[in-house]
């Protein structure tokens, strides 16, 4: 055993198998660390048993038939896959200390993206309060992130509509994804409905009449745009104020835009 992992065992007194003899002089301040050290060794026992049970997978036959048999004296059968379950779903480096197995547990079932937010939400409040979040409390977070999610939102839709519902402009795209919809099509919807989406194709008045590749690169057609057409068209520029808070919705997003300088302006002198 490694002295990081003896470290967690209480070192007071002495651990048996069925009990835990303690010594009649330990101080107030000994029996708390004691009862520190058990809720770590109670942490870490998930962990431990997961990458275990996960370990042994591909290598040593039937296990259910093992955990099930009268000779083992260990954890029953689900304990054990539950326990690697959520091991499998968060690699070493993804595991968070202050945050509980029961909290990865509640967290597994999402994309890796969304699990993470969901863990930098609990070590803020920890952080915040000194408490976790409760179980419960987390269950719900994790509800409202897989409605999202099936409503085709992904984070980076998120944090654009968190944006817009600050008042600032943000850009979307248009072109469709490998499953035939537009790649923001939740936030897109979203802003229609909300009567927050404005077009800014070619087809709108605020579109691009610089083409690529005849008119050069993106970074070429985005910049005459921004230094070349806009700053002589005074009848869009009248008009900046109204994107303010809006979707721009266009075909090139998370690529370079001209959307990009319409929002930056709106978001600059939209006031």
């Amino acid at each position: 055993m490694s002295k990081e992992i003896s470290a967690l065992l209480p070192q007071a007194g002495q651990l048996t198998k069925t009990g835990w003899t303690l010594p009649t002089n330990l101080t107030e301040s000994e029996w708390k660390e004691a009862g520190s050290a058990l809720a770590k060794v109670e942490g870490a026992m998930n962990w431990w048993l997961g990458d275990w049970w996960a370990f042994g997978e591909h290598g040593y036959g039937d296990r259910k038939a093992l955990v099930e048999s009268d000779e083992w004296d260990g954890p029953a059968f689900q304990t054990c896959a539950d326990a690697a379950y959520v091991c499998k779903a968060f690699q070493t480096s993804r595991r968070r200390e202050v945050v509980t197995f029961s909290h990865h547990r509640e967290v597994a079932s999402l994309p890796n993206a969304e699990a993470d937010k969901v863990l930098d939400w609990c070590e803020k409040i920890f952080a915040d309060t000194g408490r976790l979040p409760t179980r419960q409390a987390t269950r719900e977070y994790v509800k409202q992130i897989k409605m999202w999610l099936a409503q085709g939102w992904t984070q980076a839709q998120l944090e654009r509509r968190q944006l817009v519902e600050k008042g600032v402009t943000v850009v979307a795209s248009m072109r469709n994804d490998d499953s035939g919809k537009p790649i923001d099509n939740a936030l897109i919807a979203w802003a229609d409905q909300a009567g927050l989406m404005v077009k800014i194709d070619r087809n709108s008045d605020w579109g691009n009449p610089f083409e690529t590749p005849a008119d050069g690169s993106r970074d070429e057609v985005c910049d005459n745009y921004a230094n070349h057409y806009l700053p002589y068209k005074p009848s869009l520029l009248k008009k900046i104020g109204n994107l303010k808070g809006k979707v721009l919705v266009c075909w090139c997003h998370p690529l370079r835009c001209h959307g990009d300088h319409l929002a930056e302006l709106a978001n600059v002198h939209g006031d």
